[in-house]
């Protein structure tokens, strides 16, 4: 091996190694049904967001729009959340009837 390749490969594994631990001991990934009330939400500029088990989520406008701030209803959620970077979003709202 050529000291390019070597140095190519060395890089290659170590990214991989990086990917791997963040993929799997830093993100968090959740579903669930949750008790949702006005006073978990907020603003950061244009975006909206939500505290949910010390996690500020950032929640789509779509999906803001899914939920009603005038009761405390309860609803399935699906989020990540990457520990490394804390920073996470909603990616599915469904209430429950």
């Amino acid at each position: 091996m050529t000291k390019t390749t070597k140095s190519i490969t060395i890089i290659a594994v170590i990214l991989f190694v990086m990917w791997f631990v963040n993929t799997f001991f830093l993100e968090v990934r959740e579903e669930g049904r949750k008790d949702i009330s006005q006073q978990q939400f907020f603003m950061e500029g244009n975006d909206h967001f939500i505290k949910i088990n010390d996690y500020d989520l950032k929640i789509s406008d779509e999906n803001f729009k899914k939920i009603n701030l005038n009761d405390n209803s309860s609803y399935k959620l699906s989020f990540t959340y990457n520990k490394l970077f804390k920073s996470g979003q909603i990616e599915k709202v469904i209430k429950y009837e």
